[in-house]
């Protein structure tokens, strides 16, 4: 009848009954657009009984927009389950229902984690021996010891001292139904600080444009060539390893003014220097 006011039931566009699947940690939006005169109100009904309604609950992980649509951040396998979506109005309710299903997202094992490749221990010291795996079912981590023998746990310092058994090549795998992945440390037993040899020229006086060679041991020697008076000076050679270090000083004097020129390191600091040296 003309001047009649037209009321419709509320109508919910999207289907009634859905299936959703999600991966663990998935953000997502389940829509709920609605219709119907007078307008319905829409509210969620969540997988535990929780009602959420549109921009009045405040949650860093469920929230429901403006338009009906229910926002999930970060779904967990325990979110699984039924969630509704109810609009209702005077003249009417309208349901729809979306079941949630959140399954693990399986992944080979990925080694993260590791003691530096090359590793030096001191004799009689302690050894440990890190490795870290991600992965989904979780790795499990297995090490291959230079014995060949196979531990299925971390190598952590139990109170025993560091042998020369214990040098070698260590194998980390990390290990799930999906795969593996490993990576390898090499360890070396430091037995004795290094020592240089007792050199048989550690002083020079040389006029400028003459060469010098400084010995450091029987496999090694420091050349400086066309020798400037920017090159008089004191040079320290140093030996280290994991058990200490030891340094000797070379002195080069120069027809002149000699300034000194300083050196630190596991090398020897000049101008025009070849070096080519190891510690015994």
């Amino acid at each position: 009848m003309d001047g009649e006011t037209q009321i419709s039931p509320p109508v919910i566009l999207e289907e009634k009954q859905q299936l959703v699947s999600a991966d663990i940690g998935q953000n997502l939006f389940l829509a709920c657009s609605t219709y119907g005169d007078p307008q319905p109100t829409t509210y969620w009904v969540l997988h535990d009984g929780t009602i959420v309604r549109p921009l009045t609950y405040s949650h860093t992980k469920v929230s429901v927009f403006g338009n009906g649509t229910l926002y999930l951040r970060d779904v967990q396998i325990t979110e699984s389950g039924k969630y509704e979506c109810i609009a209702t109005s005077s003249t009417g309710s309208e349901w729809r229902v979306v079941t949630l299903s959140v399954k693990r997202t399986e992944t080979v094992p990925q080694i993260t984690e590791t003691s530096q490749q090359r590793t030096d221990v001191i004799y009689a010291g302690r050894l440990q021996l890190n490795c870290s795996a991600v992965g989904d079912p979780k790795p499990q981590i297995i090490w291959r010891l230079p014995s060949k023998a196979l531990v299925d746990h971390g190598l952590q310092a139990d109170g025993s001292e560091v042998g020369s058994d214990e040098e070698g090549d260590y194998t980390c795998y990390a290990e799930n139904k999906l795969g593996k992945d490993k990576m390898h440390v090499h360890i070396s037993v430091v037995t004795a600080v290094p020592r240089i040899q007792r050199p048989i020229l550690s002083y020079a006086k040389v006029k400028p444009g003459r060469n010098v060679r400084f010995d450091l041991h029987a496999n090694g020697s420091l050349d400086i060539r066309n020798v400037k008076l920017a090159d008089a000076g004191e040079y320290v050679c140093m030996a280290r390893n994991a058990a200490g270090e030891e340094n000797k000083e070379y002195k080069l004097d120069i027809d002149g003014n000699p300034p000194i020129i300083n050196g630190t390191g596991y090398y020897c600091l000049g101008i025009h220097i070849i070096l080519s040296f190891k510690h015994l």
